[in-house]
C-alpha cells in the first residue's frame, strides 16, 4: 500500500495518464513480496495468485452490467437537466490510466493481495471488513493535501463499494478485472465527462449515490456460496 500511495503521489498527473506505471511499480513489488515472503509457492503463479487469471463468466457478466448500470447516471442527468455533456479529448488515456491506477493497481493491494491472505485464515464478512477498515485509514490522509469535499466523497465510495468488491472477486475466480473495471468506472467518469459549472455539485453528489449503491448488485448478481470454508488457493494447492 505504501508503495501504491507514493507512486501515485509522485508519478500520477492530472489527467492520469501515467496510470501504467504506477501499476507496474505496484505489480513489480507485490510480485516480490510474494516471491520472497511465501517461498512454497511457484514463482510462475504468483501473479495468478495476485489476482491476474481469466474471470468466471458470471463475475464479468456482473461487472460489466454494474458498470454500465452506473454510467447511465450520465444520460438521465443530461435529460433532466437540459445540458449535452461532452468527453474530454483525450478520454481513452484517462479512461486507460484510471483503470490501471485506481482500478488493477488498488484492486491488487486490496483484493489481490490483502483479502485474499486475510481470507484464508478468516470468514468474509471479518476479511472483508478489515480491508474496509484500510481503505478507509489510508483515504482520510488525503485530508490537508486535497479538497476536503472530494476526499469525503472518495471515502463514502470507499466505504460503500468495499463489501460489494470482495464478493465481486470471489465470484469471479479469484480475479481481480471485475473489481478494478468497477473501482475505475466509479472513480473515472467524473474525469471523463465534461459537466458544466453549475451542475458540477448535484453530478458529484449523485455520482457518489450511484457509485455507493449500484455496486451492492454485486450480492444480487452473485449469489453467495453457501458454505462457509476458505476459498482454495494456489498456497493450497502447491502444499498439496
Amino acid at each position: 500500500w505504501l508503495v501504491y500511495d507514493r507512486a501515485q503521489h509522485l508519478l500520477t498527473s492530472g489527467l492520469h495518464e501515467t496510470g501504467l506505471i504506477v501499476l507496474f511499480v505496484v505489480a513489480v513489488t507485490a510480485f516480490l513480496v510474494e516471491t520472497l515472503g511465501f517461498r512454497y509457492i511457484k514463482i510462475a503463479n504468483v501473479f495468478r495468485a495476485l489476482g491476474f487469471r481469466m474471470p468466471s463468466e458470471p463475475g464479468l457478466r456482473a461487472a460489466l452490467l454494474i458498470s454500465v448500470t452506473m454510467l447511465l447516471f450520465f444520460p438521465v442527468l443530461s435529460l433532466a437537466s437540459g445540458e449535452r455533456f461532452r468527453l474530454q479529448d483525450n478520454w481513452p488515456w484517462i479512461g486507460l490510466g484510471m483503470l490501471a491506477e485506481a482500478g488493477l493497481a488498488q484492486e491488487l493491494v486490496f483484493r489481490g493481495y490483502l483479502f485474499r491472505h486475510l481470507r484464508r485464515h478468516f470468514p468474509f464478512m471479518r476479511a472483508a471488513l478489515f480491508v474496509l477498515a484500510l481503505s478507509v485509514a489510508g483515504g482520510l490522509l488525503l485530508f490537508g493535501s486535497t479538497d476536503p469535499l472530494t476526499v469525503i466523497a472518495r471515502l463514502v465510495v470507499l466505504a460503500a463499494s468495499a463489501l460489494p468488491l470482495a464478493h465481486l472477486y470471489e465470484h469471479s475466480g479469484h480475479c481481480i478485472w471485475p473489481p478494478a473495471l468497477v473501482s475505475a468506472v466509479s472513480q473515472a467518469a467524473l474525469q471523463i465527462v465534461v459537466i458544466p459549472a453549475h451542475l458540477s455539485l448535484v453530478a458529484l453528489t449523485g455520482w457518489v449515490i450511484v457509485s455507493a449503491a449500484v455496486p451492492q448488485l454485486a450480492f444480487v448478481l452473485l449469489t453467495r456460496r453457501a458454505e462457509r470454508s476458505r476459498p482454495e488457493t494456489e498456497y493450497v494447492r502447491a502444499r498439496g
